[in-house]
């Protein structure tokens, strides 16, 4: 499962933005207090119980956050009550046409929570494969072609070691 874009709208200083995962690696940069914290804060409020007081944004009454994925939609919506309190509305998760319960969602987004060794346990090809899968990146082809060069040099320094000692005594 691949995640294709989030979504907020009212989050914090943020009014209205979207943040596509179109491309291997994601990059956030930026000034002081510009939201880059708050993207990543939005994806963990998103699934959790309790609320922070400045998490809508000043001014407004509701904010939402969206997580698109290639087969589905995980989404909340928070609003203030009349005591001012935060209240987050039910997380709704449909993926592959399907309602997911909390718990699905949990086993599917963090199997860390459900065995805090998942990754401990695996071997090094397997974690490989799920950071693949967690963050649709292969690395594949770089590795292939870092073990090229590695053994290209091997070659090389054999061959230079095949001269004997070679006088590197500066002339006039």
């Amino acid at each position: 499962m691949k995640v294709k874009e989030l979504r907020i709208k009212n989050f914090r200083k943020v009014s209205d933005a979207k943040l596509p995962f179109d491309k291997s690696l994601i990059l956030l940069y930026g000034e002081i207090q510009q939201g880059k914290t708050t993207f990543l804060d939005s994806i963990k409020i998103l699934f959790q119980a309790g609320f922070p007081d400045d998490l809508i944004q000043h001014g407004e009454t509701e904010a939402s956050i969206e997580l698109e994925l290639e087969n589905g939609l995980i989404s909340r919506s928070f609003y203030k009550n009349k005591e001012g309190e935060i209240v987050g509305r039910p997380l709704s998760a449909i993926v592959n046409n399907k309602k997911l319960s909390v718990r699905e969602i949990v086993k599917l987004f963090n199997p860390f929570q459900l065995n805090q060794d998942y990754l401990k346990k695996m071997t090094p090809p397997e974690r490989k494969k799920e950071f693949i899968k967690i963050f649709n990146i292969d690395t594949t082809e770089i590795d292939n072609q870092i073990t090229t060069a590695e053994n290209k040099a091997k070659d090389l320094r054999s061959e230079i070691k095949g001269f004997g000692q070679i006088d590197l005594t500066e002339t006039i």
